[in-house]
Parts: structure tokens; C-alpha cells; sequence
């Protein structure tokens, strides 16, 4: 976990880059290079590890054969990974989330999103932690760049109490 000298506390929160290949409006977009031969996640996974360390960053990504390639874009940058449903995306970053010992709370960034600020992550995270709260996001920052922050035990509220869990995207 990383270390917060400011608050002297150690964050139970996790980065989870929600990924996946397969996409109706534009297939492998995660995978799109942007500079020479690095792709989008490629980019947002780089971004983030200048305030996170790899421990704190999961990629959550399907089961899908057609994913196997963000797996080794995890594995090329150490990160972690978890794989489960196509079409539940909440019990993929419950199940994300639970595979790390000590997961309170969860950043969900979409993989596709290289702009994600790593700096207001850290000071949302920060916001989230000291005042427990199940739901912490930004609208200060521009769209295309923002990130959420919700507690696991609001995840697995969300979990049991929906209608309809294929369609947990947004």
C-alpha cells in the first residue's frame, strides 16, 4: 500500500483499469497506439505508476480469449490482474478488489482513459479515506479524465441489490 506521509496512513484503496477488447463501438480500443509503439492502457498504466506502486494497480478484464492480450500488458508491467464476467463488470471489481488482501475501497478507471490524472487520484483517494465515504468522484476535471472511488462494501451493496447485473457498466 502506499504510504501518505501528510497523513501518516497507509490507503487500503486499489487503482482498477476496467478493460476489455471486445466493444461494439470500437473494437481494441484499449489497444490503439498513441506514441510509437505504447497503446492507450499501455500510456494510462505508465501515468499511474508515477504516484502508485504496480501492488496498488489491478487490470479487471474478461474471460474472454480475445483479452489475453491486456493480460500480458499486465504481466509486462507487473500489475495485477483479475478476469471474470463479460457483461458484469460490478462483480468484476468486487472480485478484483477481494483477490487483494486488505481492499477497502476501489478506484474504477476505464482502460481506454490515458488521461486519468494520477495527482487528483491521489488527493480523491485521500478525500475518500479520511472522510469513509462509499462514493467519491470529481466533476472539476474534464470529461475524458475522471475517475470514481467507492467502497467495496458499497460495491457489494450495489451487487445484491440490482435488477439487472449484465448491464453494470456505468
Amino acid at each position: 500500500w502506499a504510504y501518505n506521509s501528510r497523513r501518516r496512513y497507509f490507503m487500503k484503496t486499489i487503482l482498477c483499469i476496467v478493460a476489455r477488447t471486445n466493444s461494439s463501438r470500437l473494437p481494441n480500443k484499449a489497444l490503439l497506439k498513441v506514441i510509437n509503439d505504447i497503446n492507450l492502457i499501455e500510456l494510462l498504466i505508465l501515468r499511474l505508476k508515477t504516484e502508485f506502486n504496480k501492488q496498488q494497480i489491478v487490470l479487471a478484464t474478461t474471460n474472454s480469449v480475445k483479452d489475453n492480450k491486456l493480460i500480458e500488458i499486465a504481466q509486462k508491467y507487473g500489475i495485477k490482474y483479475y478476469r471474470g464476467s463479460k457483461n458484469n463488470v460490478l462483480d468484476r471489481l468486487i472480485n478484483a478488489c477481494s483477490s487483494i488482501k486488505g481492499c477497502e475501497n476501489i478506484v474504477r478507471i476505464t482502460g481506454d482513459n490515458p488521461l486519468t490524472d494520477p495527482v487528483v487520484l491521489k488527493r480523491m483517494i485521500e478525500s475518500h479515506e479520511v472522510s469513509n465515504s462509499d462514493y467519491t468522484f470529481t466533476k472539476s476535471i474534464p470529461v475524458g479524465t475522471r475517475a470514481e472511488v467507492l467502497s467495496i462494501k458499497f460495491l457489494k451493496f450495489l451487487s445484491e441489490n440490482i435488477i439487472n447485473k449484465n448491464n453494470t457498466e456505468y
